[in-house]
């Protein structure tokens, strides 16, 4: 999959979600939302981390960014959505581990995306 870097960060460019989900699932990386903020105030550790796995446009911002510098056909991929798709594919065969600035208990986590 193409991608692009804004400030330093290497941001993964999918032209569709079902693109990008087929990526994921052949390349066993660190999923690491990008927005505006990320690409503002990223220091030099957290940059290292974004590279060595896998960025992607979460947030407008961006969105904005990548096709500022001529990145063409690349879409928004809100993390939520993405991580929906992904447990509601795969929550029979396999793991997931998520880290969130909101506090809830795992537990009542899964119980929600399963009941919806």
């Amino acid at each position: 999959m193409k991608h692009a870097f804004i400030k330093g960060i290497k941001i993964y460019t999918p032209s569709s979600k079902i693109e990008f989900l087929d990526y994921i699932f052949h390349n066993k990386q660190i999923l690491i939302a990008i927005n505006a903020e990320k690409i503002l105030n990223t220091k030099d550790e957290t940059r290292d981390l974004i590279n060595d796995n896998l960025g992607y446009p979460d947030g407008i911002g961006a969105v904005w960014s990548l096709k500022r510098f001529g990145v063409k056909n690349v879409i928004k991929i809100p993390g939520v959505e993405l991580w929906l798709e992904i447990i509601k594919k795969y929550y029979h065969t396999k793991s997931f581990y998520f880290a969130a600035k909101e506090k809830m208990r795992p537990s009542e986590f899964i119980v929600k995306i399963l009941n919806n």
